[in-house]
């Protein structure tokens, strides 16, 4: 059911920080959350070219073609490349910085890029996630 992707099918520049980041997400247990892998595929399925797949026990989408990272299942959220339409995510609330339940943070921007938010089931995301990046 899962289709795996490799290191090295994914070894592009414009993915570097975010290999680099999930290398480090690598030696922390856990899997992507059912529900946040339920929603990557509802965004898949309204861009063009998206494709969920496994790195490891992370879920991510990806562009089927170019291969670029798009978006990143971290446990219980996920996070986005927003690309030149980061504004625009900003101005609808969205957040670079998630809270655990453990009281400790994540910022997404400065662990990936300024361009990455965490998604929020926010009916634009496909929007920012194809026409930001494109």
């Amino acid at each position: 059911m899962f289709t795996q992707i490799t290191k090295d099918e994914l070894d592009t520049p414009e993915n570097k920080a975010s290999l680099i980041f999930l290398d480090r997400q690598s030696k922390r247990p856990g899997t992507t959350h059912p529900d946040i892998f339920s929603q990557l595929r509802k965004i898949s399925a309204q861009i063009q070219d998206g494709s969920v797949v496994r790195y490891g026990a992370i879920d991510l989408l990806i562009n089927k073609q170019t291969k670029q990272i798009l978006a990143i299942g971290i446990g219980t959220a996920y996070a986005l490349k927003t690309g030149n339409l980061i504004e625009d995510a900003l101005k609808h609330e969205a957040k670079t910085i998630q809270v655990w339940s453990d009281n400790t943070t994540l910022n997404i921007g400065e662990e990936i890029a300024p361009d990455w938010i965490f998604g929020r089931w926010h009916k634009d995301e496909p929007v920012w996630i194809e026409l930001g990046n494109s």
